[in-house]
């Protein structure tokens, strides 16, 4: 991320993906799926820098998943 000035910064992005032989026939729609998920996470980012809060999407995303699916470490998360 590059600062501009004081109220905008700058986000690059690239994706690379070495595709076998048999997956090629799909690319097309990997490359689909993968520009749209990104468009959709730097809109997340945006909005996350500019608030200071989750995007609106990604919270109810967030507030329906289970705790156990958030922790990394494979734990359960807290005793309840």
């Amino acid at each position: 991320m590059n600062e501009i000035d004081d109220d905008r910064s700058m986000v690059k992005t690239h994706i690379s993906v070495k595709i076998g032989s048999q997956m090629r026939l799909l690319a097309p729609l990997m490359k689909m799926r993968a520009n749209h998920a990104s468009n959709r996470y730097l809109e997340e980012l945006k909005h996350f820098l500019e608030t200071g809060q989750p995007h609106p999407g990604k919270a109810k995303a967030i507030a329906k998943t289970p705790l156990r699916e958030l922790c990394l470490d494979g734990s359960r998360g807290p005793a309840a």
